[in-house]
């Protein structure tokens, strides 16, 4: 009976994903089947402790495994577990086909680009030689002024898109970017592409509107915020009436597209907090480029979002704390 008693007690706690081990902060992030293989991509290019030393001390775990590697070593631990996190949250909310390789490759870019940010250099290990890498250590610069936005993230449940336009008025050339967000900061995806004979830069807004959603709503189901810094373009979406603009043509197109996703809502944004996008756009009519990333950023935009996850990422602190006085050395 209390074997019968043990199995029930361990199936009502294992794992939903592998059903391999009870399912708590350390098996999410360092023995799931996902979070190894990250693991082990990873490895590749940077230089992790042997597995023999990440094993479960107890309920300290985490600051017992910082406590033994050095300031350089826990940064690339705390990003290897946020994205191990992010590939389980896909698994059980999202469509779980989040690849790992694409992880891996979005944790290599990430880190390069929050070290452009400073001047400390770490070491990391691939097959051939070590090359230098800069660290992602959180730049020290004077403080932005109150009044500047910063993006937000959306509630929980929902997912919020960012679009913008960059536009050449003296060729008519422009081109929009987009970028998805869950309520973590989590980019879903991004897209951008160029915009041959663009009459106005209002138009160029309303199509990154267009093609921005056209593109989400084949990365996520979930309730969705459109967020675009013209206002006359979200004022027109808005507006339950017939638009008169130049724009109305491209406006009934993407009230068709709203059309059967009620879950879809317009709001104007500060330019300040819409960067990433505008990051995006600029490049892409700089380059006369087009493309599409799942669950990353374009190279460009890569240092917008890393100011941004500095300025509301709870984690960034760890980079602060003395470690040697949280755990006995």
């Amino acid at each position: 009976m209390q074997h019968q008693d043990d199995n029930a007690s361990f199936a009502n706690t294992a794992c939903s994903i592998c059903g391999m081990e009870a399912e708590d902060g350390f098996h999410a992030v360092m023995t799931c089947t996902k979070a190894r293989y990250l693991r082990d991509c990873i490895r590749k290019k940077w230089n992790l402790p042997p597995e023999h030393e990440l094993q479960m001390s107890g309920s300290d775990w985490v600051l017992v495994l910082l406590n033994k590697v050095n300031v350089d070593t826990r940064v690339l631990l705390l990003f290897l577990w946020w994205r191990a996190w992010h590939l389980k949250n896909d698994i059980i909310f999202g469509k779980g086909d989040a690849s790992v390789e694409s992880s891996a490759h979005f944790l290599f870019n990430y880190v390069d680009s929050l070290g452009s940010l400073n001047q400390r250099c770490i070491r990391t290990v691939s097959n051939s030689k070590a090359p230098v890498v800069p660290a992602p250590v959180v730049p020290s610069c004077d403080p932005a002024p109150k009044c500047v936005s910063r993006w937000k993230p959306p509630p929980m449940g929902f997912v919020k898109l960012n679009v913008d336009a960059s536009f050449i008025p003296d060729n008519l050339l422009a081109a929009w970017g987009a970028v998805l967000r869950d309520s973590n900061g989590d980019v879903l995806g991004s897209a951008w592409n160029f915009i041959d004979h663009c009459p106005s830069a209002e138009t160029g807004e309303v199509i990154a509107c267009l093609e921005g959603l056209k593109n989400a709503c084949t990365w996520t189901s979930l309730p969705l915020i459109l967020e675009c810094d013209c206002a006359s373009v979200v004022e027109a979406i808005n507006c339950n009436g017939p638009v008169r603009s130049s724009i109305y043509e491209v406006i009934a197109l993407l009230k068709e597209l709203l059309l059967p996703a009620p879950g879809i809502s317009c709001q104007k944004v500060d330019r300040e907090a819409n960067g990433a996008a505008d990051c995006i756009a600029r490049q892409a009519v700089k380059e006369l480029s087009g493309g599409v990333l799942r669950d990353s950023v374009p190279s460009c935009a890569m240092c917008q979002l890393a100011q941004l996850l500095n300025s509301f990422w709870t984690p960034w602190f760890a980079f602060r704390v003395p470690w040697n006085n949280c755990v006995g050395s």
